[in-house]
């Protein structure tokens, strides 16, 4: 029975890595990986995501690194550069400087503090005018691009093996600037909705407005989803649970017998389903709504002006592809017509992937081998105790 109960404190030390990107890789006593977000982002929010994993952005150090590096980008880490190329992931060397007053190889970096090294440049550098950073161009050349440029994917180094790297999250759109492609969905009702992006009003800046004309005894329910980039799970990974936040305002105080809802609600197969925690409106002030650790059982399929029991939804691995979005409703059972504003802003989804088994790697971290050891030493000096115990 001892065996067994530090056999199971051992194995809870042993974490998973991400499925999205696959187990980090050694090369040259070093370990790499690429990390892959669905979302875009900049070459300093990488460097940060990097940092919070416990390493940083890659830095080069002989021709044959670079080659190892294009070993490891795969067709999905990468983007068009809109002229002739597949361009991405992000790496650690960059420029601050402006040129023509820093054109010089001494105004680059690379982000551990190494000497400057490279090899492969591209023709197709995209600035020399401005603070630039460095990716990887078709694979295993080197692209100076802005400092605002964004990409999917960047590549992470360890100077040893990275044991624990934190539960993958995949975000999807802070939409708090709505450029995104967004379909409506009328489900229940046939008042007219008019849906419209404002440049300001909203937490802060610009929102997503929606206004509703309602008859005497009429209503309306839409669902609003993005189709920018739907989370297939046989890609990216079955999902364990979502978190969903969202911004949300009345533009106009309700009278009696008006009313308006939201929820967090996605469709998977032409199906929608809605969150069963539905969000009432009643403030004329921005308030934010957040749910967490939402699984399965949490939707139900939507199905007339209610939603149904037993959703069907599919989270797995060979579940379909799931677009994200809202739901809203408006109801007015007041005694005049009536024209319900409302909006939405900051929204925003964050998948929990499930990872496999075979995708465990040890917590060689070190707060994980301090908490080994410490359970170790525990275990022992209980051992001894209960040992001396019977001896006396």
């Amino acid at each position: 029975m001892k065996g067994f109960v530090c056999l199971v404190l051992f194995a809870s030390l042993f974490l998973p890595c991400a499925a999205l990107c696959g187990p980090p890789q050694e090369y040259n006593g070093h370990w790499y990986q690429i990390r892959y977000y669905p979302d875009e982002l900049t070459w300093e929010s990488a460097k940060t995501k990097a940092n919070y994993y416990g390493g940083y952005l890659t830095c080069l150090n002989d021709a044959s690194e670079r080659d190892f590096w294009g070993s490891l980008v795969q067709t999905k880490h990468q983007k068009y550069d809109g002229y002739c190329c597949m361009v991405g992931p992000f790496i650690g060397g960059y420029r601050d400087g402006v040129w023509p007053d820093c054109s010089s190889q001494e105004c680059w970096h690379w982000v551990n503090g190494q000497d400057w090294f490279y090899v492969g440049w591209s023709s197709r550098s995209m600035t020399a005018y401005e603070p630039t950073r460095m990716i990887l161009h078709d694979g295993t050349l080197f692209s100076a691009v802005p400092a605002s440029y964004t990409l999917r994917s960047f590549i992470v180094e360890w100077d040893q093996h990275p044991g624990y790297l934190p539960f993958p999250k995949i975000e999807f759109w802070p939409a708090d600037e709505w450029d995104h492609s967004l379909e409506h969905k009328i489900l229940v009702g046939t008042a007219n909705r008019g849906v419209s992006t404002e440049t300001s009003g909203g937490n802060p800046t610009e929102y997503l407005r929606m206004d509703d004309t309602l008859s005497v005894g009429s209503s309306i329910t839409a669902f609003h989803y993005f189709t920018d980039w739907p989370y297939d799970p046989s890609v990216y990974g079955p999902i364990q649970s979502i978190d969903y936040s969202e911004d949300r305002i009345v533009l106009s105080a309700l009278g009696p017998g008006e009313e308006i809802i939201g929820a967090f609600a996605l469709i998977q197969g032409g199906t929608v389903y809605s969150c069963n925690q539905s969000m009432n409106f009643d403030n004329t002030s921005w308030q934010t709504g957040s749910l967490s650790d939402l699984t399965e059982s949490d939707f139900a399929y939507f199905s007339g002006p209610v939603a149904m029991s037993g959703s069907g939804l599919d989270f797995s691995a060979s579940g379909a592809p799931i677009y994200f979005g809202f739901l809203r409703g408006s109801e007015n059972a007041g005694g005049s017509g009536v024209v319900h504003g409302h909006g939405i802003d900051n929204w925003e989804v964050v998948v929990d992937v499930l990872l496999d088994d075979d995708e465990v790697v040890p917590a060689s971290s070190l707060p994980g081998r301090v908490l080994l050891a410490g359970l170790i030493l525990l275990s022992a000096l209980l051992l001894l105790y209960r040992r001396l115990r019977t001896m006396a």
